[in-house]
């Protein structure tokens, strides 16, 4: 693997003793991680777009506009700007064209790899059987967000 930009540069060291990666803030770099990972395996997990938009109001839009306004954290500058550059701070406008391109670019740009669309629901089986990992016993599937935990880590 050679980067080829300072973002790959960049990622390639963050993630040096990381497997794998999800969500946000890895999902803005579509592109550098599939360059600077030419041989990684993607799934692209989805999910309904009133799940998606109900969850992202409850969570992260929730946190923006209701705790971050004035704060000075790093945590809050970051959560504006995530706002601004993902749905130009209007999410209810803007939310649900980010989904639907995200997904088509990520759809696109690994078609020529392994590529898993997955849908959580699904449980283990698919996502074990395309990692080529045993189906974990006595383990159940963790297939739902977790809100109240989610809120416990946004307010320490």
């Amino acid at each position: 693997m050679v980067p080829h930009s300072l973002r790959e540069v960049l990622l390639v060291a963050l993630l040096s003793n990381y497997e794998g990666v999800a969500d946000y803030p890895a999902a803005i770099f579509v592109d550098e991680l599939l360059t600077a990972y030419p041989e990684a395996p993607v799934i692209l997990t989805v999910r309904s777009e009133d799940s998606w938009a109900k969850s992202m109001n409850q969570t992260i839009v929730h946190y923006i506009n209701n705790r971050v306004i004035d704060e000075t954290t790093p945590m809050a500058v970051m959560a504006r700007a995530y706002s601004k550059f993902c749905w130009d701070d209007d999410f209810d406008k803007n939310g649900l064209a980010l989904f639907r391109r995200h997904n088509e670019h990520v759809r696109l740009a690994a078609k020529e790899r392994k590529f898993l669309e997955y849908t959580v629901g699904d449980g283990w089986e698919p996502l074990c059987a395309f990692l080529e990992a045993p189906v974990p016993e006595n383990t159940p599937f963790p297939g739902k967000d977790d809100w109240l935990e989610y809120k416990k880590q946004i307010h320490k």
